[in-house]
């Protein structure tokens, strides 16, 4: 490694599905468990009681719904159905509010507290695997151009920045 090459960042993450895939993926969630979920309650809160339908179903009791939104009852393949169209409504609104509030919520934390858990300093052992260099060579150039980063980092990285501090 020369000493006056720079030490490359270290490599980002590219997302797991692209934007448009996930972005349809939240919205097929959001509309399937608010549907049923929603139509669930509505049959608690009316009496009837709570069933969930059958994944083989699910398909058609939407475009039943879709088709008939004044009488979601009729969409259900079975009893018991959800209570009256206003209630059933009001239920889906309901339960897809609180779905993307929890699913934001649960982004925000894994964003939060699980995905970015690095400080600033010094790159660790893994990330200079990951740009293919040396953990003593980056140590070593890290320590000429970042002074002040490697007096932030661990009691080794200290160590050998007082030394070379000294060798001079």
């Amino acid at each position: 490694m020369n000493p006056r090459q720079r030490i490359p960042a270290p490599g980002q993450r590219e997302p797991l599905l692209p934007a448009g895939m996930l972005l349809a993926s939240h919205c097929v969630a959001v509309v399937v468990v608010a549907v049923f979920g929603g139509g669930a309650v509505s049959g608690v809160i009316s009496g009837h009681g709570a069933r969930i339908v059958a994944p083989e179903h699910m398909s058609a009791t939407l475009v039943l719904l879709a088709m008939n939104p004044a009488d979601p009852a009729a969409a259900w393949p079975n009893d018991p159905r959800p209570g009256p169209a206003w209630l059933t409504w009001l239920c889906i609104v309901a339960v897809a509010t609180v779905w993307c509030v929890g699913i934001s919520a649960a982004s925000d934390f894994y964003t939060q507290h699980v995905r970015h858990r690095r400080r600033n300093g010094l790159a660790s052992a893994t990330d200079l695997r990951v740009v293919g260099l040396d953990h003593r060579a980056a140590v070593d150039k890290a320590t000429r151009e970042y002074p002040q980063l490697a007096a932030n980092t661990s009691p080794r990285h200290r160590h050998r920045w007082r030394r070379r501090r000294w060798m001079r």
